[in-house]
C-alpha cells in the first residue's frame, strides 16, 4: 500500500513500489491510498458532504490519469482509495488492516529533516506490525549495497532473514552494521588508555557477532561485520550510509527493552527523525 500525499514524491513512491512488487510476485496488488484531512478542510474551508464527494472524485480520476500509463504494462491489480477523516495515520493503519497490506511504503515529508510526524504515528498505532518502507524523493530504485542495522540481539533475526531473501533475488551485498558506545565518562579514571579500551569493545562486538550468527543460523560467508564507534546511534547509522552510498537499511521496529511489540523502539524513532536520504525498512 503506497501512501501519496498528492505531490511529486508521488511517483518515487510508486516506482518503488513496483520494484518491490517484481521482487516478490506474491504481491500481486497495489494500493494507492491518499485520506483528505477532514479537519484541515473544515478549520479554513467547510465543504458540504456534495463537495467532499466531488474531491475525492476528483482525487480518484486524477490519481488514476497520473499513474495509469506506469502501472499498465505491470502484471498487478491497483486500487485507488481516498478516505476523508479527522486522523490521517489512523486512517491508513484501518485501510492496511482491512486489506492486509503486507508493506507500508511512505515517504519523507519534509525532505532534509527526517520523515515527518505521520509515519511514526502509524506506526505506534499498527499493533499489526506492517513492515514500513519510508521513501526519499531523491534516491533512485534499486538496491545493491543493504545493512542490517543491529545491536546483535536474536530478536533482530527477521531483518537478516529479510536480508536473505533480498540476496536469493537480487544478490544484493550484505553488512551488519553494529554502532558501539565507549563508556567515555570513566576514561579519567581507567589505568587502560582509549584505544585499548576500543580495542578490546571491537573485539568483544565481533565474538558476540559470531554467536548471534550461530544462534540465528545465518550462513556467515553472506554477511560482511561492520563497526562504527558513535554516542548517537542514528546518526551514525546516517553517516555511514551516506558515505557508502547504501542501497537500503533495515532496522527492527523495536528495541529489545521495548515493553509491546508493536511500539517503535528509540533507535527506530531517532533513525525516522534523522535525514539519512536513503530508503528504510523497518521490520
Amino acid at each position: 500500500m503506497v501512501c501519496i500525499d498528492l505531490s511529486d514524491t508521488d511517483d518515487r513512491l510508486v516506482e518503488q513500489a513496483l520494484f518491490w512488487a517484481n521482487i516478490f510476485p506474491e504481491c500481486n496488488r497495489l494500493i494507492l491510498f491518499h485520506n483528505i484531512r477532514a479537519e484541515f478542510l473544515n478549520e479554513t474551508l467547510p465543504l458540504s458532504k456534495e463537495n467532499i464527494n466531488k474531491l475525492m472524485s476528483n482525487i480518484l480520476a486524477s490519481t488514476k490519469k497520473r499513474f495509469a500509463n506506469l502501472i499498465a504494462d505491470k502484471p498487478i491489480d491497483w486500487d485507488i482509495m481516498v478516505t476523508f477523516e479527522p486522523n490521517s495515520a489512523k486512517a491508513i493503519v484501518d485501510t492496511s488492516i482491512k486489506h492486509n497490506s503486507s508493506l507500508l511504503v511512505m515517504g519523507k515529508k519534509r525532505p532534509g529533516r527526517g520523515t515527518g510526524v505521520i509515519a511514526q504515528s502509524v506506526m505506534a498505532l499498527d499493533k499489526s506490525c506492517t513492515p514500513v518502507l519510508l521513501v526519499p524523493p531523491t534516491k533512485s530504485v534499486g538496491i545493491h549495497k543493504v545493512a542490517c542495522c543491529a545491536e546483535l540481539s536474536i530478536d533482530e533475526k527477521p531483518i537478516f532473514d529479510f536480508a536473505l531473501k533480498l540476496y536469493e533475488q537480487l544478490d544484493t551485498v550484505n553488512q551488519c552494521l553494529h554502532v558501539y558506545k565507549l563508556p567515555l565518562a570513566y576514561f579519567p579514571y581507567m589505568e587502560q588508555n582509549d584505544q585499548a579500551l576500543e580495542d578490546a569493545t571491537q573485539k568483544r562486538a565481533q565474538e558476540r557477532f559470531k554467536s548471534f550468527k550461530k544462534q540465528a543460523k545465518l550462513d556467515g560467508e553472506l554477511w560482511e561485520l561492520v563497526l562504527r564507534k558513535g554516542v548517537q546511534i542514528a546518526d551514525t547509522i546516517a553517516l555511514y550510509a551516506r558515505e557508502q552510498n547504501l542501497d537500503l537499511v533495515i532496522i527492527t521496529r523495536s528495541g529489545k527493552n521495548t515493553p509491546a511489540t508493536y511500539r517503535v523502539g528509540s533507535n527506530a524513532k531517532k533513525l525516522m527523525r534523522t535525514s539519512i536520504g536513503i530508503p528504510m525498512l523497518i521490520l
